[in-house]
């Protein structure tokens, strides 16, 4: 047996190439099967005959469309106005209606002198101030007479004793107001029934 390998001469029952050890007992390979011969193909069939076109039908008459009349030509709006018509309008405030109080009292203009506030003073209201002012007079003789005495020292007391006279004056023409501090100090540091007077009598504010 030929060894296909390198074509040495092997004896009969070898398995494997004594030269090169290729193994001899490989399966041949297997002849191909011989094509099975085509079969014929098979006739063509005639094409089915083309029906004839069906003339088309001639489509009816479209009637004329109706005249457009005429578009009215609208005025030209100025650039301004579109804008201000495009403005929406701003909100109105609901304190922008009310007038606009002046802050406090108003003032006289510059120059012109304030007018005095008057209180009303009438009946025994009135006779109370009265009396009250006269005993003031008479405490601020007695103050000056014992200045006079001890060498000027008891004039201190004039100090507050003339303005509280003067205030009482004012309280009993209606140009200051009675008020009880005005009665309080008079009652402590000027005379005692003319303090009481002053309390007793109708308060202004």
């Amino acid at each position: 047996m030929l060894c296909p390998n390198c074509a040495t001469e092997n004896v009969a029952d070898a398995k494997f190439c004594g030269n090169c050890g290729t193994p001899l007992n490989a399966a041949a390979p297997e002849p191909e099967a011989p094509a099975a011969p085509e079969a014929p193909a098979a006739p063509v069939a005639a094409a089915a005959p083309v029906p004839p076109a069906v003339p088309a039908t001639t489509a009816a008459p479209v009637p004329p469309a109706a005249p457009v009349p005429p578009i009215a030509q609208q005025p030209a709006v100025a650039p301004q106005q579109y804008a201000a018509a495009q403005q929406p309008a701003a909100p109105q405030s609901p304190y922008a209606a009310a007038p606009q109080q002046p802050y406090g009292t108003p003032q006289p203009p510059y120059g012109v002198p304030m007018p005095e506030k008057t209180y009303v003073v009438e009946g025994s209201n009135q006779t109370l101030r009265l009396i009250a002012f006269i005993m003031n007079i008479v405490a601020l003789v007695v103050i000056g007479i014992g200045g006079i005495a001890t060498l000027g020292i008891g004039l201190v007391p004039l100090a507050w004793g003339i303005p509280m006279t003067v205030r009482s004056w004012g309280v009993y023409k209606g140009k200051k107001p009675n008020t009880v501090a005005l009665g309080v100090c008079t009652l402590l540091f000027l005379n005692m029934v003319s303090g009481i007077l002053l309390l007793v009598a109708q308060k202004d504010e």
